[in-house]
């Protein structure tokens, strides 16, 4: 299977003198549709490419999903949100996740009312654990 990583939301949306903002995007949809794993990172964090950058993989999601007009978190009928979770772990020939006692505890805990909605951009982040312990907040 193909893979392709796509660098933060902002990094993505380059005009390079094209006035059609479709014209500067990935063609994400297009690539899911044909069986290529495409991940997301954040790539650009208060650079040149992207001065508005802020290392948050759930905002660079949703200002992608924005800038592709769609109106539900959705990629050809499955969640978004794989792609800065799921499909990294795949391209990185890493174990699917499970949460069960002995499993590290590597966990990013949010606050979201509707979590299938993810991501909306309401979602408050509320603890990051790392091996079972608390980074975030410190």
């Amino acid at each position: 299977m193909a893979a392709v990583v796509l660098s933060g939301a902002d990094g993505e949306r380059h005009l390079q003198g094209h006035y059609d903002i479709r014209l500067a995007l990935t063609n994400v949809r297009l690539l899911l549709e044909t069986g290529v794993q495409v991940s997301m990172a954040t790539g650009h964090v208060r650079d040149p490419l992207s001065p508005y950058g802020h290392a948050h993989p759930l905002m660079d999601l949703s200002v992608m999903l924005g800038s592709l007009s769609l109106g539900e978190p959705l990629l050809t009928d499955r969640p978004a949100l794989e792609l800065i979770t799921a499909h990294p772990r795949t391209a990185l020939r890493l174990p699917s996740i499970s949460v069960a006692v002995g499993d590290p505890a590597d966990l990013v805990l949010l606050d979201a009312a509707e979590p299938e909605w993810l991501p909306r951009g309401f979602e408050q982040v509320r603890q990051v654990l790392k091996a079972g312990q608390v980074v975030w907040p410190s």
